[in-house]
């Protein structure tokens, strides 16, 4: 696999990836959607696709989407303000996907010919992250799936770089619930700003009223928005509309340590 990119890390990354993820149960082939991928290069890097997973799983997401009381609130070390979004661990180290739907949505994007696809695609990117991983040869690949919650008058999810270690995100959008006006694709989907390079400290949320906004992506259901990481990859949802509930999916393929493994 490594034969086929130019970047060593990144094949490295996926050789590792490839051996020690396992898909149980077939998955929905990707393919087709990650060839009408559209990629950007402002203000980062990043790709959009629209109508990303199979109809009839998507619908399945739909009609099998968890209640509310199912979502528990966000913390990451440190963070002392991150919005009002609520998650729900699907997938990840420790926690296998249950249910029909979630495990055929988790081996869907975790199948290691998706990986190899995407990362691919973004491979000068990806290497530069990892290449700025300073114990990449100590640490192991991995991959977590969420079901996001954002609702309420408060804004969504504050203006943030990820941790570096989350190598690459696929956020899914899945719906929003409550009356639809004017703007709601921009203030519902992502904001992404321009900032220089280390500006911003990775996993250090701030009001997304702080930046301008230098592009969205409009919240449209089924749509994919996929985002190798970099120090420059500022991003958040503003939402803060209390009649409105947003859905959406979000994976990670990481480069875990042990401590980032719980």
């Amino acid at each position: 696999m490594a034969d086929t990119l130019s970047n060593e890390r990144v094949g490295d990354f996926l050789d590792s990836y490839k051996s020690s993820i396992n898909v149980l149960t077939p998955a929905a082939d990707l393919s087709s959607s990650l060839g009408r991928m559209k990629i950007f290069s402002h203000p980062f890097v990043y790709g959009v696709i629209d109508d990303f997973l199979p109809t009839a799983l998507f619908e399945s997401v739909t009609q099998n989407w968890p209640s509310p009381a199912d979502f528990g609130d966000v913390t990451l070390p440190g963070a002392e303000y991150l919005g009002s979004r609520k998650s729900i661990l699907l997938d990840g180290p420790g926690q296998k996907a249950s249910g029909e739907v979630w495990a055929a949505v988790s081996n869907s994007l975790k199948a290691p010919e998706t990986a190899m696809s995407i990362f691919n695609t973004f491979r000068d990117t990806i290497e530069t992250n990892l290449a700025s991983l300073r114990d990449f040869d100590r640490s192991s690949p991995g991959f977590r799936l969420y079901a996001c919650r954002d609702a309420g008058s408060k804004e969504a999810l504050g203006a943030h770089v990820d941790a570096m270690r989350k190598v690459l995100t696929i956020v899914v959008y899945v719906g929003l619930v409550g009356p639809v006006r004017d703007g709601h694709d921009r203030l519902w989907g992502t904001s992404l700003y321009d900032v220089r390079e280390n500006s911003v400290e990775p996993l250090r949320f701030e009001e997304n009223a702080k930046y301008e906004p230098a592009e969205f992506v409009g919240f449209r259901p089924n749509r994919a928005f996929i985002m190798p990481n970099d120090k420059r990859a500022l991003h958040g949802v503003i939402g803060g509309e209390s009649d409105i509930e947003r859905r959406s999916l979000m994976c990670g393929y990481w480069l875990f340590s042990d401590q980032s493994r719980r």
